[in-house]
Parts: C-alpha cells; structure tokens; sequence
C-alpha cells in the first residue's frame, strides 16, 4: 500500500508538526511561537495527513502567501489607472468618468453648471453650456460686449477696453471693482497716526486731529490729543 503523499510541513522555523484528530500541532523551537500555518487571515482546514489553508479574496498559495495583484486583470476602465492593495486595488479615473472601475460617465449637467438659464448639454465626457442672448463663456457668467451698451458698463466713468474675446473696466480714481461699482475706502485701513481722525472722500482722505490745550498745577501748558 503506498501511503498518503504528505504536504510540506506548516509548522515553520524549524517547527515539529504532530498530526491530531481534525487538528495538528506544532512543536516549535526555542524563541519561536504560533499556530495558524495560514498567513494573510486564511483559515486552516485540518485533514487527513494533510491541510488546506482558505484564503480570503486577494491571496493565493498553499499558506495563502502571495497577495493577488488585481490590478494584472486590468480592472480599470477609460483610461483610468489602477493602484494595488492588499486584498483590493483602487482605480483613479480620468476627468469625466466615475465609479470603482471608472465605468461611468459623470452627469455633468446634473449639477446645473450653466448660468443665467444657460442649456446644459453632455458631451461624451465633457459638457457644453449653450448661453442665452447676451452671455457668454464657459458657464454663461460673462456678459457678452457684442450686445451691451459699453457707454454704459462701466460705471462711474470708468472706460471698457476690449481685450481679444474678453474685456475690463478701467477705473477713475477711487473707484474699483469688475464694473468699477465700489468706492475704495482709503481709510481702510487708517491712514492717520497719532489717533487722528480719517474721513475718506473719493480719490483721497483727510486726517483730523483733535487736541485739548491742560495747564497743569505748575501753570505749564501742553496739548492732549484725542
């Protein structure tokens, strides 16, 4: 009768294996200890002169120790690249596409990206807005120069100048702003020292200082500033 082909020994280092029933133990040397033979959280399946480590998703071997490069079945879509893990692997997708595999396209028009009532339209993995009369841009926010009246954009005096598919406001002094719609406040933060008063107007500011002339009990004058 030929006996029963034995598999490697699981105990390691050198380890003593002593068969029992639906069991077996290890002997182990000197400055070693442990029992499972299966590495990574596989389980241990006791059998007849023989085991068989489980492994759980990821590992593969006879002790379950190899971890499974999951990213050799190519499991990312679209371009998208694949970083493996330990047990799992991750996919980090290119602009456009969603989901673990990059399988999805994102809905880009759900959001409502386009403005001032703009249509939104997706295209393959990008969208489009298509602006109504009178904006224009990627997301229909910049009003178009063609139809307004440019006497008229630029506030307070401000002059538009025409830059390519774009334009600016220039502003006169002491105003700012895309439209030139806000007035600097030059006393922000206070120009004035001496705790002196600062009173902004346009283009400019002024600095008023309040004193109060004291004679002291020695009949000498001096100013306190307030």
């Amino acid at each position: 009768m030929i006996p029963a082909m034995r598999k490697a020994n699981p105990c390691h280092n050198g380890g003593s294996c002593s068969d029992g029933v639906d069991s077996f133990f290890c002997d182990c040397l000197a400055g070693f200890q442990g029992q499972n033979s299966c590495f990574n959280g596989g389980t241990c399946v006791d059998g007849i002169n023989t085991f068989t480590c489980v492994c759980p998703p990821g590992f593969t071997g006879i002790y379950c120790e190899h971890d499974i490069n999951e990213c050799d079945s190519k499991p990312c879509f679209n371009g998208g690249t694949c970083q493996d893990s330990y047990g799992t692997y991750k996919c980090t997708c290119p602009q456009g596409y969603t989901g673990l595999n990059c399988q999805n396209l994102v809905r880009w028009c759900d959001s409502s990206p386009c403005k001032n009532r703009g249509k939104c339209w997706q295209v393959d993995n990008s969208y489009r807005c298509e602006c109504t009369s009178g904006w224009t841009g990627l997301y229909c926010d910049v009003p178009n120069v063609s139809w307004v009246d440019v006497a008229h954009l630029c506030r307070n005096s401000g002059v538009c100048m025409d830059r390519g598919n774009t334009h600016f406001c220039h502003c006169q002094a002491g105003y700012t702003g895309s439209y030139c719609e806000e007035q600097v406040d030059e006393c922000s933060p206070n120009p004035c020292q001496n705790r002196a008063t600062c009173t902004d107007y346009l283009g400019g500011y002024s600095c008023e200082v309040r004193r109060l002339l004291i004679r002291d009990i020695k009949d000498n004058y001096y100013y306190y500033y307030y």
